[in-house]
């Protein structure tokens, strides 16, 4: 994925990224673009690490924060060809939890 997101923004990565699973292998912050921001919205099941580079966080100047307490399900799921509908559909209020897969 870390290389599919590089190619769609020119090697500079995502500006935003929201984590909203718990996976451990997550590469959230190998897809962050300099000063952009991580969201670790899904936690890891109680007990469990997270291994995270922290040179991104310090040579990207980039910034990550946890978020919890949503207990609703996800709404849509976008290939990424989709991006746009699936923006629409979270301005227009038609879903809360829009997830866009890249691959």
């Amino acid at each position: 994925m870390v290389d599919r997101i590089k190619e769609i923004t020119g090697g500079k990565g995502a500006d935003r990224v929201i984590l909203a699973c718990g996976s451990d292998r997550a590469q959230a912050l190998e897809l962050v673009a300099p000063l952009g921001s991580v969201n670790f919205f899904g936690g890891l099941p109680r007990g469990k690490l997270l291994a995270l580079n922290t040179n991104s966080l310090h040579y990207k100047e980039c910034y990550a924060v946890e978020t919890h307490g949503s207990i609703e399900d996800l709404t849509h799921r976008l290939p990424l060809e989709e991006l746009q509908k699936g923006l629409q559909v979270v301005e227009k209020g038609e879903g809360l939890k829009v997830i866009i897969k890249p691959e």
